[in-house]
């Protein structure tokens, strides 16, 4: 039975009417390092908020989340939170649970846990964590927009990341046509905060931004680079080129982007 593992009793008739339930838990969240974990919600409650850039222990002392003695508890405990970096170590509380010989868990954001997470009820309340990454690897002055990512920014990191991403090399994106839609979209402060499950294909991620911004990705018929263009008035409509019966022999496909 662990330490902390709590009778709740009725003081007059001394009676045990509940349980303090706790645990240690490893969470593996996401890919890592992020720029920062901002807030933790235990069963659709926020149990934290605060700032944590680095590996770094917080404690979590709120027993009243869910209602305090009389319904379901809280949480109280300790929360190492690990960010990934290529230097990470083991983490000490794994390691005296698992043994020395353990993975550092380098490459992912995860935290571990150790303490109360309810009373009366045996059941884990769902666990979420607000976290922050902007990329900045590319043009990294236009990269962040009033905390969101700039959305050519999260496009260009899609195609040319070889750890989760498609892999393609910078060489093969036209970076005119991305500093210029990501110029736009910071004169228009239209930064995105999104999360992206690998459940989902990361074409279809890709997609669901370009639906966000208006925009267009595609292969350069010329260059047969990647160009982002952004469906925005900034052309004069004369110099446009009118397609007709007089220059178009027959029309085999269409479809809309």
């Amino acid at each position: 039975m662990p330490s902390w593992l709590k009778w709740i009793i009725n003081v007059g008739k001394k009676y045990t009417i509940g349980y303090w339930y706790g645990l240690g838990m490893h969470m593996v969240l996401c890919h890592g390092p992020v720029d920062a974990v901002t807030e933790i919600q235990v069963g659709e409650k926020t149990a934290w908020t605060g700032n944590a850039t680095e590996n770094t222990s917080i404690t979590i002392n709120n027993r009243n989340l869910f209602g305090g003695e009389e319904r379901e508890g809280g949480v109280d405990g300790t929360l190492d939170i690990m960010f990934g970096a290529a230097s990470q170590t083991p983490n000490a509380y794994l390691q005296s649970k698992l043994g020395a010989n353990i993975p550092a868990f380098r490459g992912v954001l995860s935290v571990a846990w150790r303490g109360l997470v309810a009373a009366m009820n045996p059941y884990i309340k769902p666990w979420r964590f607000r976290v922050k990454r902007i990329p900045r690897a590319w043009y990294p002055s236009k990269s962040e927009i009033s905390g969101d990512a700039n959305p050519a920014h999260i496009i260009r990191e899609c195609l040319t990341n070889d750890q989760w991403g498609m892999g393609y090399p910078d060489a093969d994106i036209d970076d005119a046509s991305f500093t210029s839609a990501a110029d736009t979209l910071y004169a228009e402060s239209f930064g995105l905060s999104i999360l992206w499950s690998q459940e989902q294909p990361i074409e279809d991620f890709i997609l669901s931004i370009l639906r966000h911004v208006d925009g267009v990705l595609y292969v350069h018929p010329r260059t047969g680079k990647f160009t982002l263009k952004l469906a925005r008035f900034d052309y004069n409509p004369t110099s446009l080129l009118t397609l007709s019966p007089a220059n178009v022999l027959a029309v085999e496909e269409f479809t809309r982007p």
